[in-house]
C-alpha cells in the first residue's frame, strides 16, 4: 500500500500513511515538503508535511509545542472498556535502535482520554484523544491499564492474529485546517 494524499494547498499537505511505513521516509515521495509530526511505523492515518521553514511551518510547529493541535486515534485494545477515562501517567522513553517507554516517575507527564465505541469477542474499539504526544504513549498507557493494543508486538505478551499493530491516527486538526483519515478495512468491526 501506497501513500496516498488527503489535502494539498501552499501551506499543508495531508497524507494518508499505511502501516509498515516509516514516516521519515514520506519525505522522500514528496520533494520540498517535511514532516511535521510522525507516527509509529505500524500505525496507519493522517500525517502531516509542511514547507520547509515557512511562516506557516513555524507557526504550525509552535501550535505543536503549545498543543494546539487537537489528535483523534481508533485502537482495537484487548478486553471490555465500558467507559470513558482518562489515562494520566508519566513516561519514561529510552532510545537505543528502537525506542521503547515505560510508566515511570522519572518520565514525562502524558495524558491519554479513551472512549469506548463498540465492544466486540472481548475486544473494544476505542476513540482517543492525547493530550500531550509521547513515544508509545498510547500503547504504553492501553499497557498500563491492561487493555493493550491488539497486534502490538512491543507492548502486547498476547497480541493475537492481528496482521498489524490496531492504531490508526483518525483525525488532525490544526491552525484552522482539520483532516480525517479513511479507516482501514481491518477497522471495521
Amino acid at each position: 500500500e501506497k501513500p496516498s494524499v488527503i489535502f494539498e494547498d501552499e501551506n499543508i499537505l495531508a497524507l494518508f500513511k499505511p502501516p509498515f511505513i516509516e514516516s521519515y521516509d514520506l519525505a522522500s515521495f514528496f520533494k520540498g515538503w517535511v514532516l511535521l509530526h510522525r507516527l509509529d511505523k505500524e500505525t496507519s492515518g493522517v500525517i502531516l508535511l509542511v514547507k520547509e521553514n515557512s511562516e506557516f511551518h513555524l507557526k504550525a510547529k509552535k501550535a505543536f509545542k503549545n498543543r494546539a493541535v487537537k489528535k483523534e486515534y481508533l485502537a482495537l485494545a484487548q478486553g471490555i472498556i465500558e467507559e470513558e477515562r482518562e489515562i494520566n501517567a508519566p513516561i519514561l522513553t529510552f532510545k537505543t535502535t528502537k525506542a521503547f517507554s515505560k510508566i515511570s516517575k522519572k518520565g514525562q507527564e502524558a495524558v491519554t482520554i479513551i472512549t469506548p465505541l463498540k465492544i466486540i469477542n472481548k475486544k473494544t474499539l476505542l476513540k482517543v484523544g492525547i493530550k500531550t504526544g509521547r513515544t508509545h504513549q498510547i500503547r504504553v498507557h492501553l499497557k498500563h491499564i491492561n487493555h493493550p493494543i491488539i497486534g502490538d508486538t512491543l507492548y502486547n505478551n498476547e497480541p493475537g492474529s492481528a496482521k498489524r499493530l490496531m492504531l490508526h491516527a483518525h483525525k488532525i486538526a490544526l491552525l484552522g485546517y482539520e483532516f480525517e483519515a479513511i479507516l482501514p478495512k481491518e477497522f471495521e468491526i
